[in-house]
């Protein structure tokens, strides 16, 4: 699997992921961009366009696939029910576990 995002949404994409305050998930962020990890996931930004491509191989891809096709129910059922002061902590665990599971992988 190839994700090729341009710039703009890359910064986008960090700052997310540096507002989720997580240590365990901007390290794991950051190692898709060192050549020296031993992660399968790498990521490059292109010289020329600046636009950055994460490459997962396909193994990996087919394991991250279940885990997110595994959830798509639940995930489902979330999107039906309005989003209330009440269904946040649902919600946050249910973010946390889908994370979890995918970094789980690795």
């Amino acid at each position: 699997m190839r994700l090729i995002v341009s710039p703009d949404e890359f910064k986008k994409i960090r700052r997310i992921v540096g507002n989720t305050k997580n240590g365990d998930i901007i390290t794991n962020f950051n190692k898709i961009f060192d050549s020296q990890s031993s992660i399968p996931v790498k990521g490059v930004r292109l010289p020329k366009s600046g636009d950055v491509v994460i490459e997962i191989p396909e193994h990996d891809a087919m394991l991250i696939l279940k885990v997110l096709e595994s959830n798509a129910g639940t995930f489902g059922e979330m999107l039906r029910t309005d989003l209330t002061i009440t269904s946040v902590p649902k919600w946050l665990n249910f973010v946390k576990n889908l994370i979890g599971a995918i970094g789980n992988l690795f």
